[in-house]
């Protein structure tokens, strides 16, 4: 009976990823308050950078900025037992309104941004190779286990997308595409825990895409990754600079690297806050460029 429950569950799930409908993933995918607790201190690394609500997911941890329509932060453990498994093809790649948000981001919002001559793609901040894993410990993945099934369902929700330069950063050749690249093929399969932090940053009269409107076009986008060989923060200038730190889309990534200081003074966060202050100063004031050679170098 078990097996034919489980079973059932699947199909359900599939129908749901197959339609387009959420209301069974609400049902199927809903996590616990322990869960949703071990979650955050899985992926959230010295604690939550801004205050007010956030969404915990079994993937990621995100902060959603509902002015903009796009995540503010997310936040999440990558490493090498966690990675894709399943193809991307057919409905589990399909992108979903998220459930948890009033005035939610639909796919529709995004309609025509690639075609209409400003290409834009709509870009994953917790990026789709790390919804894999065995996110619940009971030996089995997502092909044959609905609680990672959600992982990746989760990913694909439209409060963990925002608006990116497709040609120029998001997709082939680009700095976040470049960056992403490095953290799935050189770092996680040696072995290497990361905890990744990214968001979004906004000017003042930002642009807008989509048929509304309606969802802001990010100023500049941070990424900081934190591995047991240092912190590495990069900052990219996407539409507009903000101040005078981080680079833009064709510079060398390595020029992207800035001090943790400067994405805290742009976007008002405070990293790293949960950690005694001698370990948050060390992480604040780090060499991101010297941490950079030795995490490439393996040293």
């Amino acid at each position: 009976m078990r097996i034919f429950r489980k079973l059932a569950e699947l199909v359900i799930l599939c129908m749901a990823l197959a339609t387009g409908t959420t209301s069974a993933q609400a049902q199927q995918c809903t996590l616990s308050s322990g869960e949703q607790a071990r979650f955050e201190s899985e992926h959230l690394f010295g604690g939550r950078p801004t205050s007010g609500p956030i969404l915990v997911r079994r993937a990621y941890v995100t902060q959603y900025d509902s002015v903009h329509r796009v995540p503010k932060w997310v936040a999440w453990r990558a490493a090498q037992d966690i990675r894709a498994t399943l193809t991307r093809q057919g409905a589990w790649a399909s992108f979903r309104t998220d459930p948890d948000i009033v005035y939610p981001v639909t796919d529709d919002d995004y309609d025509g941004i690639y075609d209409n001559g400003r290409g834009y793609a709509r870009g994953h901040i917790a990026p789709y190779f790390i919804s894999g894993g065995d996110r619940n410990s009971n030996g089995r993945h997502a092909v044959d286990d609905i609680f990672d099934a959600c992982t990746v369902y989760e990913v694909n929700y439209m409060s963990n997308i925002a608006p990116q330069l497709h040609n120029r950063f998001n997709g082939s050749g680009g700095l976040w595409y470049k960056l992403e690249t490095i953290e799935r093929q050189q770092l996680m399969p040696r072995g290497l825990v990361l905890h990744i932090i990214a968001g979004t940053i906004f000017g003042s009269g930002p642009a807008h895409i989509g048929p509304s409107g309606n969802v802001g076009i990010p100023d500049m986008f941070y990424r900081i990754l934190v591995t047991d060989r240092g912190v590495v923060p990069f900052l990219f200038v996407h539409g507009r600079r903000l101040g005078s730190a981080g680079c833009e889309l064709d510079a060398e990534l390595e020029s992207c690297i800035v001090p943790v200081k400067e994405i805290e003074d742009l976007t008002g966060s405070d990293f790293f806050s949960a950690l005694d202050e001698g370990a948050e100063q060390a992480l604040e004031g780090a060499d991101g460029l010297a941490n950079w050679h030795a995490i490439l170098g393996g040293n």
